[in-house]
């Protein structure tokens, strides 16, 4: 069985709590699916319906087993849950659920992996989700560009100039 059909089948037998704790897990965590560790990069977090308080997020998931070139094995997925208040910086989630999983391509990959990067400034200010800041990405030619707008795919060694220092992540406030 494929990772994708592996991950799939976990994650839609689990239970809503579960997935909630999926959810309020922050930005960079360890799960363990099937018996194998993975490595969890919270990706982005999307308000869907500000009424019913329905948000939408997207985590890139890889087995964290120490092989060279894993996180490339990796898959994305989303869950979507109730925000019990928007408003809050740590966001409590209740009726998860709509699971969807799928293959990653290497833009998501990255974005992913930077957006989780981007996190940990985040998560100092005590938010688990993205709901309150935005990431932009601070390129060599001094231009600021928004995360959800940067063409990965024209960088092909955009992850090396990130650790590099040739990037640079800034957070903001929404």
């Amino acid at each position: 069985m494929g990772i994708v059909m592996q991950i799939r089948e976990i994650l839609e037998n689990m239970s809503s709590e579960e997935l909630k704790d999926i959810l309020e897990g922050g930005f960079s965590f360890l799960r363990t699916f099937g018996g194998q560790p993975y490595a969890i990069r919270r990706a982005s977090d999307q308000v869907l319906d500000e009424k019913t308080r329905r948000v939408r997020t997207e985590f890139y998931a890889y087995p964290e087993n120490g092989e060279r070139k894993r996180q490339m094995k990796g898959v994305m997925f989303r869950i979507e849950g109730t925000a019990e208040n928007l408003d809050d910086r740590k966001i409590v989630f209740s009726e998860a659920g709509n699971v969807h999983v799928w293959p990653s391509f290497k833009a998501e990959t990255y974005a992913a992996l930077t957006a989780s990067r981007a996190g940990r400034t985040i998560g100092g200010t005590g938010a688990n989700t993205f709901l309150h800041h935005r990431v932009e990405i601070l390129t060599p030619k001094k231009e600021t560009v928004a995360l959800e707008e940067f063409d990965f795919g024209a960088e092909p060694l955009f992850m090396l100039g990130l650790y590099g220092g040739d990037y640079k992540l800034r957070v903001a406030e929404k």
